[in-house]
């Protein structure tokens, strides 16, 4: 038996009283509470399937079971995964390309690293690691080829390691061994399958970032702080990380990013973070953080692109503690787990469905005209994909003194439009283009006015450009002069 008691006092503790503290949240946070048996969630991992429905893999602290809940759309449901031996410790929940669930954990009774697949009809339970007692803060995800791997934290050794599974077996690499490394490690892949690693050193009180480049382990110190906490790690769209954590110092919730050069460390709340932090970007790329404040309250953390706010999610009594996992679905709503220590329940929030804003549905039109050409833009502001009709049409008017000059015929002209810098049409008093555009989606269209000679007369087309959808249509017009003498 490997039992290392030392490693649960830090779970242990968190049972402790603590005083309570209550306040009225501003935003319409809907909780819920997932297993109502005592004991439950103090370890917990949130992820979301393909449809968005929120899954939550914890520990049973009383029954030393690992659990799985489910939410499918209208209820829970809950199932034990693993109950041989205290298990289920530090779990981490991610989902294959197939939408079935994995889960890496901590068996504690015998020290090791283990995982939990589900088929779709049943969870398959493996031995990953066993050297020593190992597992302890796992973090589990899946790269490209669909195959899951591991960062976790060696206790005996105390180093920082990386399983990852070929098909076959597990391959265990030994990431960092200086010092004592790898607590509170996260992992996520970039979009090459490289596996990057934020994690900490505690003989050195820092935080660290690895990532593999193919052929070695690249170790960086990101900043010198005491963390008490799980760190979280995202790659954003540009490949570059981003880290939330807490610093144990001063008691603050910090946030790190690097731009492929320098890594940034802002302070997201000063001196009001107790332990867990959870971090998700939205599509746009902006930071999302659930973390538990020193009232001991859950709390949410927004940044607009300018300045960060803040939300109270949970301010019952004690909750938060543990961990508390975070994630956000396609329209950028937050799923929050987490442990309420009052009740010592497995808890969810969520935010309530918010009225739909009004939408401009339809097309919308403008044009950014010079003398001799002009460029409209086009976007769809409908509520479905729509197909475009755009109808450009030009009218002359010669100017003169004196004698009236022939009127000009139909091939004098030469109209041309184009899109993306590639020719649409051409040599036409009227035409038309036809562009599809998604939701959302805009396009320009150039159009420059010339003749065949040499104008006598300053000459003047009016450019109108209508955009047409099942909604509604919109237009704009140009008004393009050509000089006497230029063609």
């Amino acid at each position: 038996m490997k039992i290392r008691r030392l490693l649960l006092l830090p779970l242990l503790a968190l049972c402790g009283a603590y005083p309570t503290h209550a306040n009225n949240p501003p935003l319409n946070w809907v909780l819920t509470t997932v297993d109502a048996t005592e004991g439950t969630g103090i370890s917990n991992s949130l992820a979301l399937g393909s449809g968005g429905l929120p899954s939550i893999a914890y520990s049973d602290f009383s029954a030393g079971d690992l659990k799985y809940a489910a939410f499918d759309g209208s209820a829970w449901t809950l199932t034990t995964v693993d109950s041989a031996g205290f298990v289920g410790l530090t779990p981490s929940l991610a989902f294959d390309s197939v939408d079935h669930p994995s889960i890496s954990y901590l068996d504690a009774t015998n020290g090791d690293l283990k995982y939990a697949a589900f088929n779709g009809a049943t969870w398959t339970l493996s031995i990953v690691d066993s050297e020593g007692f190992v597992g302890s803060y796992s973090s589990l995800a899946f790269h490209s080829g669909n195959l899951p791997a591991i960062s976790y934290w060696d206790v005996t050794s105390n180093d920082l390691k990386y399983a990852a599974f070929n098909g076959t077996t597990w391959i265990i690499t030994t990431v960092d061994t200086t010092g004592n490394v790898g607590q509170f490690s996260a992992l996520a892949f970039d979009s090459s399958d490289h596996p990057c690693i934020a994690y900490y050193d505690a003989s050195n009180q820092a935080l660290k970032y690895a990532t593999f480049n193919g052929a070695t382990w690249i170790k960086t110190a990101v900043s010198s702080v005491t963390i008490a906490s799980r760190l979280s790690l995202v790659i954003d769209g540009a490949d570059h990380p981003a880290i939330a954590y807490q610093d144990n110092n001063t008691s603050s919730l910090k946030y790190a990013t690097f731009d492929g050069t320098t890594w940034t460390i802002s302070t997201v709340v000063v001196g009001d973070c107790n332990i867990a932090t959870a971090l998700a970007l939205t599509s746009g790329g902006l930071p999302r953080i659930a973390y538990q404040s020193n009232s001991l309250n859950l709390k949410y953390a927004s940044f607009d692109g300018s300045n960060w706010s803040t939300s109270t999610v949970d301010a019952s009594g004690t909750v938060g503690p543990g961990n508390v996992s975070l994630k956000l679905d396609a329209a950028n709503t937050p799923s929050i787990s987490y442990y309420d220590q009052g009740s010592s329940v497995l808890k969810y929030a969520t935010l309530a469905d918010a009225p739909a804003p009004p939408v401009s549905t339809g097309v919308a039109v403008s044009v950014t005209p010079s003398q001799r050409s002009a460029s409209f833009t086009v976007k769809n502001t409908g509520s479905a994909t729509a197909t475009i009709r755009l109808t450009v049409s030009n009218r002359v008017i010669n100017s003169f003194n004196g004698h009236k000059p022939s009127q000009p015929t139909r091939n004098d002209n030469i109209v041309t439009y184009t899109r993306g810098g590639a020719n649409i049409t051409r040599d036409l008093l009227a035409g038309t283009v036809t562009v599809t555009l998604a939701r959302g989606a805009s396009t320009q269209i150039e159009v420059k006015a010339s003749t065949r000679r040499a104008l006598k007369f300053k000459r003047t087309l009016h450019v109108i450009l209508t955009a047409a959808s099942p909604e509604k249509s919109a237009s704009a017009e140009a008004i393009l002069t050509l000089k006497a003498g230029s063609k």
